[in-house]
């Protein structure tokens, strides 16, 4: 949930601006810019706990020694609708990745990050077998 007065007021200004492009008379502005805020805000904190969940499913598919590298963006050059997100997993040594994780590391994608988050643990599971 977003609680810092800075992204608050930034996203009040954002609401504001809206109104005003939409019309919305400025004795109104203030009510209409505080539900968007809470809306924005709901949905934020949604897809957080969606994110949440899908990185604890990852980390608990995971072999032993194994850890979450993270997700990124997947960009597909002149095809803009096929963007998407991948998730890897490698293994580590004590010293850090191991020399043959490039060649053991286990990828997937989705169009999201939690998708592809959660696509990481379906891969990893059937690896495991």
């Amino acid at each position: 949930m977003i609680t810092d007065t800075g992204t608050t007021e930034a996203l009040r200004s954002a609401c504001w601006t809206m109104g005003a492009s939409a019309g919305i008379p400025v004795e109104r502005r203030d009510e209409w810019c505080d539900l968007g805020v809470r809306l924005i805000k709901a949905e934020l904190a949604t897809a957080n706990d969606s994110l949440d969940a899908a990185w604890q499913e990852a980390e608990a598919a995971l072999p032993e020694g194994w850890v979450v590298e993270g997700t990124r963006r997947v960009l597909m050059a002149g095809l803009p609708k096929m963007q998407r997100w991948g998730a890897t997993a490698c293994p580590l040594t004590p010293k850090g990745r191991n020399w043959r994780g490039i060649y053991e590391t286990q990828y997937a994608d989705g169009p999201t990050p939690a998708a592809a988050l959660r696509a990481l643990a379906a891969v990893l599971l059937e690896r495991a077998g």
